[in-house]
C-alpha cells in the first residue's frame, strides 16, 4: 500500500531504537496510521522537527502491515504553537482521538472539525463550549450521538423542569433522582453555554459518555493538567 502526500495531523509519537520514531498520524482518507520514521532523530538530515502536533502536515508512507514506513513529511502550513490551557486542551483532543479511533478508520468530517478547533485554540475563545461541541461531534461520528432534547424512553421533548439520567446506550431518561435538569439539557441542545450550570452539566455529560468508551484507564492529558494546577 502506498499513500502519497496525504493531509495529516500528528497525534502522538515515541522514540524507537537509536534514531527512529514511531508516530501516530491521522489522515482524512486513511484514518489513523501508525508509521515508522526511520532516522528521524539523526542530528543531520533528521525529520523529528517536522513531527509537530496541531500543525497541518503532508505525509507519504508505504507498507502492507499495520505499521507503515514514512517516506516523506512536510509542513502544510505554518507551525502551530498553543499556550498553557489551550495546549493541554489540544493534548486532550489528541488523546481522545488516539484512544477512540481505530487504525485505518477514516472520518473526513471529524478531521475537518478537528482542524477548525485547533485554529480556534490559537485565538481568544471561550474554551469549554468549543471542547464540548467537538466531543458531541466525536460521539456522533463514532455512532453514539446524544439527543439532548428528547426523552429516550418516552420519546417526548425534554421538560425544562424535570430531571434526567444519562443511559449511555439509549440517551436521557426522566428520573425523579436524575442528575441533569432538563433546562440545562435544552440549553446544550441549543448550543447556549451562557450559564455556569449549563457548562458544568455539559462537562459532566461529556465525561460520562466518553468514559463508557474509554474504559477505566485515565487520560494522561487530564492528569497533566491537574498537576499543572497544583
Amino acid at each position: 500500500m502506498r499513500i502519497e502526500l496525504q493531509p495529516a495531523y500528528l497525534l502522538h509519537y515515541r522514540n524507537y531504537r537509536d534514531t527512529s520514531v514511531i508516530a501516530d498520524l491521522w489522515t482524512p482518507e486513511y484514518g489513523r496510521l501508525s508509521v515508522l520514521a526511520k532516522g528521524a532523530r539523526r542530528r543531520k538530515g533528521g525529520k523529528k522537527h517536522l513531527l509537530v502536533p496541531f500543525t497541518p502536515l503532508l505525509i507519504s508512507c508505504r507498507g502492507r502491515s499495520e505499521l507503515k514506513t514514512l517516506t516523506h513529511i512536510e509542513l502544510a502550513a505554518k507551525s502551530v504553537s498553543l499556550q498553557q490551557t489551550m495546549l493541554f486542551s489540544g493534548f486532550y483532543l489528541n488523546e481522545l482521538l488516539l484512544r477512540l479511533l481505530p487504525i485505518a478508520d477514516p472520518h473526513a468530517l471529524l478531521f475537518s472539525r478537528y482542524g477548525e478547533v485547533i485554529e480556534s485554540l490559537q485565538q481568544d475563545i471561550e474554551l469549554e463550549p468549543c471542547l464540548r461541541q467537538f466531543e458531541w461531534f466525536l460521539l456522533q461520528q463514532l455512532g453514539y450521538e446524544l439527543n439532548f432534547s428528547v426523552d429516550a424512553v418516552l420519546h417526548q421533548p425534554v421538560n425544562a423542569s424535570s430531571y434526567y439520567q444519562l443511559d449511555v446506550n439509549r440517551g436521557f431518561v426522566a428520573c425523579v433522582e436524575g442528575r441533569y435538569q432538563g433546562a440545562n439539557l435544552l440549553a446544550i441542545a441549543a448550543a447556549d453555554y451562557s450559564l455556569a450550570t449549563t457548562r458544568q452539566v455539559a462537562k459532566q455529560v461529556a465525561r460520562q459518555a466518553l468514559q463508557a468508551l474509554l474504559g477505566s484507564k485515565p487520560l494522561n492529558s487530564r492528569e497533566m493538567y491537574r498537576q499543572m494546577q497544583v
